[in-house]
């Protein structure tokens, strides 16, 4: 009787958490590429963040690969306020309309969106995001933060180093079937102190998922220091604060994400040339029967997001979005571009 009771009663309705996100970005051209053909936003007022990787089959025929890729993110970036998967689906429809990307050109593409408590990913191609939750963890003696991976995308690829890429000659009606616009989309709940690490396959072939955690470990005990300096912990901030004290950890927390995104950028820069560094991009090419040795060189672009108590305080630094477009305005949803 009381679990037919139970049953019929109704649930209480809880009201999602109020998160938000601080920001941070560095990018690696390679150095045969002026600006190279990656694209990255990372936007603390939209809580957004994203990728691009221009596919370089297109320089055969005149194109700049990186005019397409950046201007495929910034039709995400328009639409980040709807979600992840809507602004994938947005910015590939509107590729198809846009004069840029009708020159030519692919890209993989890779956005993800917190709204409330929810953290939501939409990836299309290999690209890559992860989201880490630090925790303590005793080592030689010693508490530290590990970082365990709470969200992890797949990749999409046709076969080895070929990633499923977005194009302005795509049949998105034929795809419609296939759900969140052929991409991957993966959601999970956020907690404040959550990390989210967001870059293009240059990152991800040549840093292993922990050696990631490994330069996040290092990091964020200064990244959370700082934020809660800011309120970013909510009651919990002063006690957080206290987790360091480098000189760092008085800085503006953009400050500290940018170092962050810098150190894991220069983690996949460091293998670039050495041919005895176990790498996944190796691994991936022997299970497929491929000699490859060490590191693979190619432009890497790496975004990270903190998720902090929506009362957090920003200064002017941490609010202001982080990308590398072209100048040049986008032409309004539904219509192409004038000549």
């Amino acid at each position: 009787m009381l679990r037919a009771l139970a049953e019929r009663a109704p649930r209480p309705i809880l009201a999602r958490r109020r998160l938000r996100l601080l920001v941070g970005s560095s990018s690696r051209p390679h150095r045969e590429k002026k600006d190279g053909e990656d694209a990255y936003f990372a936007s603390a007022a939209d809580n957004a963040l994203g990728v691009a990787d221009g596919v370089g089959g297109s320089k055969r025929a005149g194109v700049d690969p990186g005019d397409f890729s950046r201007r495929l993110l910034a039709h995400a970036q328009r639409h980040a306020g709807g979600g992840a998967v809507a602004a994938v689906a947005a910015a590939r429809a509107a590729a198809t309309r846009d004069d840029v990307c009708r020159r030519g050109g692919s890209s993989t593409l890779l956005v993800a969106t917190l709204d409330g408590d929810r953290l939501e990913v939409c990836n299309f191609g290999d690209s890559a995001c992860a989201l880490l939750r630090p925790a303590p963890r005793r080592s030689r003696g010693a508490v530290g933060l590990w970082p365990r991976v709470v969200l992890r995308t797949a990749d999409q690829t046709h076969y080895f180093n070929c990633p499923y890429q977005a194009s302005a000659a795509d049949d998105l009606a034929g795809e419609a079937a296939l759900g969140a616009c052929g991409a991957d989309a993966l959601a999970a709940t956020a907690r404040a102190g959550d990390v989210v690490v967001a870059a293009t396959d240059g990152f991800w072939d040549n840093v292993s998922d922990d050696a990631a955690q490994r330069a996040v470990a290092a990091r964020v005990g200064v990244v959370w220091a700082s934020a809660a300096r800011q309120g970013g912990f909510g009651s919990l901030s002063d006690r957080v604060a206290g987790l360091s004290d480098d000189a760092a950890a008085f800085d503006d927390c953009r400050e500290n994400l940018d170092v962050l995104a810098a150190a894991l950028a220069d983690a996949a820069v460091a293998v670039f040339d050495d041919e005895s560094a176990a790498t996944p991009f190796t691994d991936a090419a022997r299970l497929d029967g491929l000699e490859h040795y060490g590191g693979k060189e190619d432009d890497v672009a790496v975004v990270v997001g903190l998720v902090v108590a929506d009362g957090a305080r920003l200064s002017a630094l941490d609010e202001a979005p982080v990308h590398n477009f072209r100048d040049a305005a986008l032409p309004e949803d539904g219509a192409a571009e004038e000549p």
